[in-house]
């Protein structure tokens, strides 16, 4: 019998420490959960910015292609000298609409038209001619801008041009301090 109360007096002094044992258990769980969530958090902010960047240079690329499609406008310097900052309001359309759609047919433009709807297209978008909606680099990007320069004084055909697509965003090292950082993608090109 001696036998038995020993096993008895054992648990008697145990009670209690399979309790504080789970609550520290918990603890150390939760900050766990903390951390992980805070990296998600960091791994959403950066991924958010790479998009963002991502978006910058199909929109370079986009200007770049339609500047080689239209190399006479381009020698021509119809495309020089843009910035959508002080060129552009997105609310009125070009006179003239170089783009098929749902409803009509394409006008029959000049090089000079093509490019006034082009440098439009990239900047405001084509959201008001198709079904699927396109937004352009004002509408896309937060605080954006397009710049179009000939790195020439006088565009030729052999002239390179710069395209740039300027942008602020808070980079996640920030997050706190909310202050906004420009970024920019800068293209060259000689169309």
């Amino acid at each position: 019998m001696a036998f038995v109360s020993d096993n008895l007096h054992l648990s008697r002094t145990q009670r209690g420490v399979g309790i504080i044992e789970v609550l520290l258990a918990l603890v150390v769980l939760s900050f766990g959960i903390l951390g992980i969530a805070g990296m998600h958090l960091g791994a959403m902010k950066s991924t958010k910015g790479s998009f963002t960047r991502a978006q910058a240079d199909l929109f370079a690329e986009d200007m770049a292609a339609r500047m080689r499609l239209n190399r006479t406008a381009a020698a021509d310097g119809h495309y020089d000298n843009f910035d959508s900052d002080r060129a552009l309001n997105c609310g009125v359309r070009p006179a003239v609409l170089c783009q098929a759609s749902i409803r009509r047919n394409p006008a029959s433009c000049t090089p000079a038209q093509m490019a006034g709807w082009d440098l439009y297209s990239v900047a405001c978008g084509s959201r008001f001619l198709t079904r699927t909606a396109k937004d352009g680099v004002l509408n896309a990007l937060p605080n954006s801008r397009l710049t179009v320069d000939c790195d020439d004084v006088l565009c030729t055909a052999d002239s390179s041009h710069t395209i740039t697509i300027l942008w602020n965003e808070i980079p996640p090292s920030n997050a706190g301090n909310r202050d906004s950082v420009e970024r920019r993608v800068q293209l060259k090109l000689t169309p």
